[in-house]
């Protein structure tokens, strides 16, 4: 019997779903790009790259709750 095509591929969606690792860190829900390092963890995320002269850092930090003032805002973070 031949599997049908929809069966293949279901079966490739279902595998290719398994081999995304995404984290959350506060309300965001992200994929750790390939080749990146988590450095730092303690109230926000900082993850690095390096490969000769090239270098990149991301950050990400926790959403804060806004208080309906800018100005109030700014000066909180």
């Amino acid at each position: 019997m031949i599997p049908n095509k929809y069966g293949i591929l279901l079966s490739l969606v279902i595998y290719s779903a398994s081999m995304v690792a995404q984290s959350t860190f506060d309300i965001f829900s992200y994929k750790t790009p390939n080749g990146f390092t988590l450095r730092e963890s303690s109230g926000y995320l900082h993850y690095e790259k390096n490969e000769g002269k090239n270098y990149c850092q991301l950050f990400l930090y926790p959403a804060s709750l806004g208080q309906n003032d800018i100005e109030k805002d700014f000066a909180k973070n």
